[in-house]
């Protein structure tokens, strides 16, 4: 069953926002520390097979950081509230309790009527904004969210209730992934040989 434009059906759906451009350098970075390390795994042949693995071990690590930094965070427009997913936290607010979002030099800031703010890493630039301009990506959440602000029932609500949570699954793989590669490399250096 295909919905309409503008059903009821379709207005439900979840925008969900991420930059390409901060994706795609993302996915270019981790491959070239994985293709790096994999690389520097052949001359270890001969010396071990956990001198072997310690590399790739370590350069999966960082292409798995370099991942949840920068192209899992994303921006979720829902009807009842807005959902910024950052690396290892994420919000679920209100739109009743946002005063204002809007684009700073490092990306986006929601700011609520109880002075929190909550940063939208998703839309992060730092020094690649000269190369890649997010301007037209953070007007396209600043417009959907200040949209879902206007159908708001009680702008400015101060009592409103913005929850954070815990990236669970992103926690446990960056830990784990830190774990595996401390064992890895120690098990490397007491079986060089």
């Amino acid at each position: 069953m295909s919905t309409l434009p503008g059903s009821a059906d379709q207005a439900a759906q979840p925008q969900v926002f991420r930059r390409r451009s901060t994706v795609t350098a993302a996915l270019v970075v981790a491959a070239v520390l994985a293709g790096v390390s994999i690389w520097l795994a052949v001359d270890e042949a001969g010396h071990g097979f956990f001198s072997i693995i310690a590399g790739p071990v370590v350069g999966f690590t960082l292409a798995l950081f370099v991942l949840l930094l920068s192209a899992y965070p994303h921006v979720i427009v829902r009807d009842e509230h807005l959902e910024p997913h950052n690396s290892f936290f994420w919000y679920v607010v209100p739109y009743p309790a946002i005063a204002e979002i809007s684009s700073t030099r490092m990306g986006l800031i929601v700011r609520t009527h109880g002075r929190k703010e909550i940063p939208l890493t998703g839309y992060a630039t730092g020094i690649g904004s000269r190369i890649f301009s997010h301007r037209s990506a953070a007007d396209e959440v600043i417009n959907a969210v200040e949209a879902k602000m206007a159908r708001s029932k009680r702008p400015g609500d101060d009592d409103a209730t913005i929850a954070r949570r815990w990236e669970q699954r992103n926690a446990y793989a960056m830990l784990a992934a830190l774990v595996i590669s401390v064992v890895v490399v120690v098990l490397g250096v007491q079986t060089y040989h």
